[in-house]
């Protein structure tokens, strides 16, 4: 997760996975879902007036040992505010 000058890694061998991004006021958390449990990867201040994001993945070689890697992110939802593709 990268968010501004934040970024958190969490290794794992899971081949899916849940993301979630939680907002209060100006303040941010992120979590990933291990056995059911939302687990944080990361928080942070600094999200002021409206918010714009968008979902990407991107890693190393090191991290994937030269594997390669298929990605998808389905089931978006956004519980407050506007979606626009």
């Amino acid at each position: 997760m990268h968010i501004d000058s934040h970024i958190a890694i969490v290794p794992n061998s899971s081949l899916s996975g849940h993301l979630r991004l939680l907002r209060t006021g100006d303040a941010w958390v992120g979590y990933y879902l291990l056995n059911g449990q939302w687990v944080e990867v990361g928080s942070g201040p600094g999200l002021t007036g409206p918010t714009h994001f968008a979902l990407q993945v991107w890693s190393h070689d090191y991290a994937f040992t030269d594997q390669p890697v298929r990605v998808a992110f389905d089931n978006f939802k956004v519980n407050k505010g506007l979606y626009a593709r």
